[in-house]
C-alpha cells in the first residue's frame, strides 16, 4: 500500500497537481492538534463515514488531526457538483523549541484513479479507431476535452484550496499565537 501511495504521489507530482507550503509557530504539537481538532469534523475518509452535506455547518473541513500531523478535505456542500476538493495532508515536528508544520495539497486517489483509468484508455482504444478509418478523428476529441478539462480543474481547485486552507491557518493561530509562513 505505501509503494501504491508513493506511485501516486510521483505521478501527482510529475503532472503538476501538487502543492505544498510550510509554516513555523512557537505553539507545541499537542495545542496545535488541539485547536486543529475543534476545527475538524472527525471523519476518516471511508465509503460508511456520514455524508460531506451532513456535516454541521460550522466545519468547514472534515478529517483528523494528531500530534503527528492530520489529513483534512474541504466540505462538499448540497448540490456542489464540481471537481471534488483535494486532501490537505499536514505534519508536525519540532525544530529549534518551533514547531513546524509541512502541509501537502494533493487530489483524492478517486480522481485520480478516475483520471488515469477510465479516460486514457478510452482514447487510446479510440486512436485506434482512428487508424482503422481516419474519417472517424472527432470522435477522439471528445475524451481529450474531457481529460485536459479535468485536469486543469483539478489544478484550479488545489490552488484554491491552499489560499483558503492558509487564510483559514491565519485567522486560527493570530488568535492564539502566531504563525510565520517559511515558503
Amino acid at each position: 500500500m505505501n509503494k501504491l501511495n508513493n506511485c501516486i504521489r510521483s505521478f501527482v507530482k510529475n503532472i503538476g497537481l501538487y502543492e505544498e507550503m510550510s509554516f513555523e509557530t512557537a505553539m507545541t504539537k499537542a495545542d496545535l492538534a488541539e485547536i486543529l481538532n475543534k476545527k475538524i469534523y472527525p471523519s476518516t475518509f471511508s465509503i460508511f463515514d456520514n455524508a460531506e452535506y451532513s456535516i454541521p455547518t460550522r466545519y468547514e473541513y472534515s478529517g483528523y488531526a494528531d500530534q503527528n500531523g492530520f489529513l483534512v478535505r474541504r466540505r462538499s456542500y448540497y448540490f456542489d457538483s464540481k471537481i471534488p476538493n483535494p486532501n490537505i495532508k499536514g505534519t508536525f515536528y519540532e525544530n529549534n523549541g518551533k514547531t513546524v508544520i509541512k502541509i501537502e495539497f494533493t487530489p483524492t486517489k478517486y480522481f485520480i484513479i478516475g483520471f488515469v483509468l477510465i479516460p486514457i484508455p478510452f482514447i487510446f482504444f479510440i486512436a485506434s479507431v482512428f487508424v482503422s478509418s481516419p474519417e472517424m478523428s472527432f470522435i477522439l476529441l471528445i475524451p481529450l476535452i474531457i481529460v485536459i478539462s479535468h485536469y486543469f480543474a483539478m489544478k484550479r481547485n488545489i490552488k484554491r484550496g491552499k489560499y483558503d486552507f492558509e487564510r483559514e491557518l491565519n485567522f486560527t493561530f493570530v488568535k492564539n499565537n502566531g504563525f510565520r509562513i517559511l515558503n
